[in-house]
């Protein structure tokens, strides 16, 4: 076929010889927010579906993650304490992007909180290293406090089509036992939409 530059130029293509291109990230995201929490028979394959939309793997090697990612990212009002393994849902790590970690173990996997939360939170982690270069950018920062899970969060509901009230019960859950960085506010929710517009740096 036949098709016109920007330069006004004619030129021919050989159709038979084209490739496909990748989808962009903003693609693959809008993909995952529209996607149905019941992808395939049973909560667990719909969440590994559903990161399959995303381009990515879900892994259930739970102890490689740990390998690759031995500390977990946010703090809220100076509180540090990580989520040991019996706690850990799942969890991306910079250094393997294109990987989700899935804890087995943990009872979520069988719910609807799997993909409908717990999953769309983990890409969200990954729209944000895909947007910013980092999971930690300068806009996550409050007043020198680190609030990445709750920007992460914030990124979930907004932009992934993560169900509000589910991961509210999470956050809820978290704050009971020692983990207070997950939680939303409207700081986490403007510094997401920020993000997701590109604006990486401190507000």
């Amino acid at each position: 076929m036949t098709v016109t530059g920007n330069d006004g130029k004619k030129y021919t293509v050989d159709g038979s010889k084209s490739i496909t291109l990748r989808p962009t990230w903003d693609e693959l995201e809008q993909r995952v927010a529209k996607a149905s929490n019941s992808l395939e028979s049973g909560n667990a394959a719909s969440a590994q579906k559903l990161v399959e939309l995303a381009d990515m793997k879900l892994s259930w090697d739970i102890d490689e993650g740990f390998r690759q990612f031995p500390a977990f990212a946010g703090t809220d009002d100076g509180d540090n304490k990580t989520l040991t393994k019996s706690e850990t849902f799942g969890f991306y790590c910079p250094a393997t992007p294109n990987v989700i970690y899935g804890n087995r173990s943990m009872p979520d996997w069988n719910m609807t909180y799997a993909t409908a939360a717990g999953v769309r939170h983990e890409l969200s982690h990954h729209a944000i290293h895909m947007r910013c270069g980092t999971i930690e950018p300068e806009a996550v920062m409050q007043n020198g406090v680190n609030r990445t899970e709750g920007v992460t969060n914030s990124y979930a509901v907004k932009y992934m089509g993560a169900n509000r009230a589910l991961i509210q019960q999470s956050i809820d859950y978290a704050a009971s036992t020692g983990h207070k960085q997950y939680r939303m506010d409207a700081f986490t929710d403007r510094a997401a939409e920020r993000i997701h517009s590109g604006q990486c740096n401190a507000g």
